[in-house]
């Protein structure tokens, strides 16, 4: 996430756009308003390395305050493991749309997540709050498997219906592959 932000920051100060930060876990953590200015960057960089990941996250408070706090018309993109149960998400996003914002979310995912290859009993342990279940993955790894293709599926349908640009990015993947991935969406979209 931290790379990516930085490769798109990159860019589109070198395109003379304005770019800022928002970091956030239950509610905004930083944030560094838009600039064009080419020292700007080392700025978000320095940001961005200093953030490490929170336990508890709430995107819909923070997308709650990006829409009260942003008047003009501005593309927003969000990288996130999108592990929020709020169910309003999509609803949120679609008014951030109805506002004339452009709206991408990089869905940023470990492999691990979505195939589940866990063999031996463990005990999980949740990364957004304390609770651990130990169980036998290969009693479950089926039913995760299906649950999670549902939730990608639903998820990546609902967003692209309430107007957003939806990119899932596994972390296998390397950096530059997934920015190209999404800088060549985005053009087509432009032409």
């Amino acid at each position: 996430a931290k790379t990516l932000s930085a490769a798109i920051t990159y860019l589109a100060l070198r395109q003379g756009d304005a770019t800022g930060l928002v970091t956030f876990e239950e509610s905004v953590t930083s944030e560094l308003p838009p600039r064009s200015h080419s020292s700007h960057l080392f700025e978000i960089l320095s940001r961005l390395a200093r953030t490490e990941p929170g336990k508890d996250t709430a995107i819909s408070n923070c997308i709650e305050r990006f829409a009260q706090t942003r008047r003009k018309r501005t593309i927003a993109i969000l990288i996130t493991d999108l592990l929020d149960p709020n169910p309003e998400i999509p609803t949120l996003f679609r008014q951030l749309v109805a506002c004339r914002h452009e709206v991408a979310l990089l869905h940023l995912l470990d492999p691990a997540e979505i195939d589940f290859p866990y063999e031996n009993p463990s005990q999980f342990h949740s990364m957004e709050d304390q609770r651990q279940l130990f169980i036998h993955p290969r009693i479950l790894k089926s039913a995760y498997q299906k649950e999670m293709q549902r939730f990608l599926k639903r998820t990546q349908e609902s967003l692209t219906t309430a107007g957003v640009d939806y990119h899932l990015i596994r972390t296998d993947m390397a950096p530059k592959d997934a920015l190209a991935s999404f800088l060549r969406s985005r053009s087509a979209k432009v032409f």
